[in-house]
């Protein structure tokens, strides 16, 4: 088995770019899993059925995929592959503040904040949310976007983990990786800073 780290990234309009990653437990050859995780990223964005394409603006773009493998204690990347795409939103509507996010939880089959992990998409239109929640419509779109992505690549023989980075009674082994078994979307909007934090400050 090897444990890859599989990233999906874009940019905003403003040129600031936003970026999410996912890491896996495989037997797959990089090149197998990197091919499987490009497929399952653009199934997700494109998808006629459940395509959040639909949920952005045309100028939040999706432009890469990327799969690394890791090995080492911590892990560290070695080889790397980076599949370029150009996919864009299809709505016509103004984009909510980058720093919105949509929240993914992810779980494991046991309780507690070891076995959880999350990512975060980017910030969707102005009007899939009322009172910065999302409404039921886009957020079931965005549901079933993420469980078609996973179940996409669990077929293909990728299994979806999270792994501690220190030790604990609960897990005496560093790196030990649970199997994702659950993907839950948040439909309450969050903000993630570190998206425009790097931006120097516009004074009146």
């Amino acid at each position: 088995m090897t444990i890859y780290r599989a990233t999906a990234s874009g940019v905003f309009a403003s040129g600031e770019t936003w970026s999410f990653r996912q890491h896996f437990n495989s037997v797959a050859a990089i090149g197998t899993i990197s091919g499987d995780w490009a497929a399952a990223i653009v199934s997700m964005w494109t998808d006629g059925t459940h395509g959040i394409q639909t949920l952005y603006p045309t100028g939040t773009l999706l432009t890469a995929t990327s799969v690394a493998a890791l090995s080492g204690v911590p892990f560290r990347e070695g080889a790397k592959q980076v599949a370029p795409t150009s996919h864009a939103g299809t709505a016509v509507t103004d984009s909510l503040p980058e720093q919105v996010c949509i929240l993914v939880s992810l779980r494991a089959a046991n309780v507690g904040g070891r076995n959880r992990g999350r990512i975060h998409l980017p910030a969707p239109t102005e009007d899939v949310a009322t009172g910065g929640e999302m409404d039921s419509t886009p957020s079931a779109r965005v549901s079933t976007a993420i469980n078609a992505l996973y179940a996409s690549m669990r077929l293909s023989g990728h299994d979806p983990v999270v792994y501690n980075t220190a030790v604990s009674v609960a897990d005496p082994v560093i790196q030990t990786t649970k199997s994702i078994v659950t993907e839950e979307v948040d439909r309450v909007l969050r903000t993630m800073r570190r998206r425009t934090r790097k931006r120097r400050a516009v004074y009146v």
